[in-house]
């Protein structure tokens, strides 16, 4: 099977790094991480893996674009019911978004 050049990167990375976190881990923690609830040395492991993954960049860049031009398209005067907001939250976390 022939591995382009990232596959070989992560797996490196994997070898030397065990604990460190993948592109998976990304995607379960990105809720966290945008809102600054992510625990310290998540965040760090997180700030590693970012640092090396443009794949992950783009798709947080995204992310947050996403929130900005969704907040941007409600009027100001309308919030999220705090049940609605409880519920999304644990859907997109136990999601992997």
């Amino acid at each position: 099977m022939k591995m382009n050049k990232f596959m070989l990167k992560m797996m490196l990375k994997m070898m030397l790094h065990p604990m460190a976190y993948t592109c998976r881990d990304t995607n379960k923690l990105l809720l966290d991480y945008v809102e600054g609830t992510l625990a310290p040395e998540k965040r760090r492991k997180l700030d590693a893996h970012l640092a090396d993954c443009p794949e992950c960049q783009a798709f947080l860049a995204t992310y947050r674009d996403t929130i900005r031009l969704t907040r941007g398209a409600l009027p100001p005067e309308s919030e999220m019911p705090p049940e609605l907001r409880t519920r999304l939250v644990d859907f997109l976390k136990n999601n992997g978004a």
